[in-house]
């Protein structure tokens, strides 16, 4: 671990990577499922499209642990390079981290029809419901994914749930924002989700580089105090 860790050139790489991991991710993803489908097809002179039906869960999966693998990967590599912190299987327990998160999220709006009843005011009660609707699975994504991380975290900082917390306030957040403006006359914008998805990333990307900041901050006050052997 770095003795002093940088708090500017730190942020920097970890905002940067925040913000082009999931088009990287995605990209990679997506080319080798195309790949892979158009390999299919050509071996059983199949329409190609009936694999999007048959293999979408399949599919799915994959393309969420190459999502994890990714960002557990360049976390880990601004780590190394700007903290001097080297934490092994980053990358595995992001990816797997990433395919239990999306399962259970997907799976969330089927839970809450049967027991989630809200009724918000008649007033607004498109753009908040909505708004709750959507927070709720894109919370509970990036709050199984940063606490399966932080079983692995634990091992290297203390006060580790920072780091949960961190994700969880940064989708909190780009649901105020995307609530603030529905609820404005006239509404600035129309497709929330997907305003709400793209402030998210940046949001938690800039929440999580603080709270690992402070918590290599408090392992290199801690690494200090220790007594000498």
């Amino acid at each position: 671990m770095n003795a002093r860790p940088s708090a500017a050139p730190f942020m920097i790489a970890w905002l940067i990577a925040g913000l082009f991991v999931l088009p990287l991710a995605l990209v990679l993803s997506l080319t080798a499922i195309v790949a892979f489908q158009t390999a299919l097809s050509q071996l059983t002179d199949t329409s190609s499209w009936d694999y999007w039906e048959d293999f979408i869960f399949l599919f799915f999966g994959f393309g969420l642990l190459v999502i994890g693998f990714c960002i557990g990967a360049m976390q880990a590599a601004v780590l190394r390079r700007h903290l001097g912190i080297k934490i092994w299987r980053m990358s595995l327990y992001s990816a797997l981290g990433a395919a239990l998160a999306g399962v259970i999220a997907t799976n969330l709006p089927v839970l809450l029809d049967h027991v989630y009843r809200f009724e918000p005011p008649a007033c607004c009660a498109y753009d908040l419901r909505a708004t709750v609707e959507f927070t709720l699975p894109l919370a509970t994504f990036l709050g199984v994914f940063s606490t399966a991380q932080a079983l692995l975290l634990r091992r290297y900082f203390s006060a580790i749930w920072l780091w949960v917390a961190a994700h969880l306030v940064g989708a909190t957040c780009a649901g105020l924002v995307v609530l603030a403006g529905k609820m404005a006359s006239p509404s600035p914008y129309y497709d929330g989700d997907s305003l709400q998805l793209f402030l998210a990333v940046p949001l938690a990307s800039l929440f999580t580089g603080l709270a690992m900041l402070r918590m290599a901050r408090e392992a290199r006050h801690l690494q200090k105090a220790k007594p000498p052997a």
